[in-house]
């Protein structure tokens, strides 16, 4: 008889506590901490669809859930923030810990499991990923992190028949020689299985199958779903990281619709934009026939190990104008680099992707990146109407127009490096334009005040949180300000110091 253990066991209950890192000058924390403080983040259980056991034991019971919500104030606590790697506000964290001591079911050897899972959830950190900072969007986080079928062990009796309610779900079999093999591969692999467990970026919700066959050495297999044909794990990943490595390349599709999830993975991905409604409806059409390209070139770079993923996106979810493609072509191709900052590379839209020339042309695309003989492409907003350079005025500066405006100047250029959706920045803003009339009264031929936006050009520097200033000196050199105090004492005097200048003004007038 088939039968199913949740490996954290459903009737624990289960504490998340998250914890927020904000300092008093982000308008955005202030904001946000009132909305988490009225916030009782309680998932609705039944929504989560828990599933019932196949061999009719009744509905597997969910678990309580608590979330706990704390602050913590980067200023004061400047070693604690350090620790965690704090690097913008607001940062949220959240650790998942088990409050009671989990169940094991005794109707079923596999409980044996429980317990040494249970123990690995303990104090896990998890990041809050997204850019929507809103108490809505970490609810909906929170709600991930908690769903209960995580991972779901099976023992197998009887084949996969019983299934039919998970028929969809990504299935890994490890077959070993007896349990006590079994236990001892899954406790040295507790790192690279672990995240199956409480990853809420996985792509979706795996299931483990486990087999005993007596055969000495355990072998594992990842299947996308139940009628897949297998990947086999290859015998030089068995154990250490290449274990978490393969697992992640395993459950990646090879020419999906991109997914959030498999962004997260950490790979340079192919991108290819298509016409969606195509694809669905028009075997003939330039799209599906396009697809049929990414899916033969996936799988073949695939097999030679190559870094690259392959993955397509909707015409109307993304354009791919900020890549550097005029989001007028379809299907079109871009390579999205996300180990590095603006690293976007984009195949000339005239190729044809299409039958055997189209297998060609993206293959040699691919490879060409794999051999970094690929050039990143520079995307860069339109010039605004009003840029004009003068002493006491923040220019708005974009890709094309900094290096003329800013670089080999006979004065220092101060570039304020912001986003229209942070909070601080707008804040901050106002501070800056009385900061470049007030020098411009003094050294009106010294230094001029300039802003850009971080993320709508492709900088040839990295630029990872706002607001971020640098000063460039006629001399090339650049300096960043390193500090969190954007008042206009604080900016004010780290500009004096890079200019070697101080103001007549009194800084208590500021």
């Amino acid at each position: 008889m088939l039968t199913f253990v949740l490996l954290i066991a459903l009737q624990q209950c289960y504490a998340i506590q998250l914890t927020m890192y904000t300092v008093p000058w982000c308008g955005h924390c202030q904001k946000l901490r009132a909305e988490l403080d009225k916030s009782t983040f309680v998932p609705t259980l039944n929504e989560w669809n828990i599933g019932h056991s196949v061999n009719e034991a009744g509905p597997l019971l969910a678990p309580k859930l608590a979330v706990d919500v704390s602050f913590v104030n980067c200023e004061e606590e400047k070693e604690v923030c350090e620790s965690v790697g704090v690097f913008g506000y607001p940062e949220i964290v959240a650790s998942v810990e088990p409050v009671e001591e989990a169940e094991a079911d005794a109707r079923n050897d596999d409980a044996l499991l429980a317990p040494f899972v249970h123990a690995s959830l303990s104090q896990l950190p998890l990041k809050y990923p997204g850019r929507d900072r809103s108490a809505a969007a970490i609810g909906e986080w929170i709600r991930s992190l908690a769903s209960p079928p995580a991972l779901l062990v099976s023992s197998l009796a009887d084949g996969y028949t019983s299934l039919d309610r998970r028929v969809d779900s990504p299935v890994l079999t490890l077959t070993c020689a007896n349990l006590d093999q079994r236990l001892s591969f899954l406790r040295d692999q507790e790192t690279a299985l672990l995240p199956l467990i409480v990853d809420a970026t996985t792509v979706g919700t795996p299931l483990l199958s486990l087999v005993d066959d007596g055969v000495d050495a355990c072998r594992l297999a990842y299947q996308a779903s139940l009628d897949a044909t297998p990947t086999v794990l290859p015998p030089a990943a068995a154990t250490g990281g290449a274990l978490a490595t393969w697992l992640a390349d395993a459950r990646t599709p090879l020419c999906d619709e991109h997914s959030i999830a498999a962004y997260g993975l950490g790979r340079p991905f192919l991108f290819m934009h298509l016409i969606a409604d195509d694809l669905a409806n028009d075997p003939s059409s330039a799209s599906a026939q396009a697809h049929a390209t990414l899916c033969t070139v996936s799988s073949a770079l695939r097999a030679e190990n190559v870094s690259l993923r392959f993955a397509w996106l909707s015409h109307k979810k993304w354009s791919g104008t900020r890549a550097g493609l005029s989001g007028k072509v379809y299907p079109s191709v871009h390579i999205d680099d996300i180990r590095h900052v603006n690293s976007r590379y984009v195949l000339p839209e005239d190729v044809d992707l299409t039958g055997k020339e189209g297998v060609r042309a993206l293959t040699t695309f691919a490879r060409a990146f794999e051999a970094g003989e690929l050039t990143k492409a520079r995307v860069s907003e339109p010039v605004p109407e009003d840029d004009v350079e003068e002493a006491g005025r923040v220019r708005s500066l974009v890709l094309s127009s900094f290096d003329e405006a800013v670089l080999g100047r006979p004065h220092g250029t101060l570039v304020m490096f912001h986003s229209p959706s942070c909070g601080t920045c707008q804040t901050t803003y106002p501070v800056f334009e009385g900061l470049a009339r007030e020098f411009a009264a003094q050294w009106p031929s010294t230094l001029r005040f300039a802003r850009a936006n971080a993320w709508e050009n492709d900088w040839q520097f990295d630029v990872t949180g706002v607001p971020d200033f640098r000063y460039f000196a006629p001399d090339g050199t650049v300096t960043e300000y390193h500090d969190t105090d954007f008042t206009a004492e604080g900016l004010g005097a780290w500009i004096e110091n890079v200019l070697g200048v101080s103001r007549k003004v009194a800084k208590s007038e500021l």
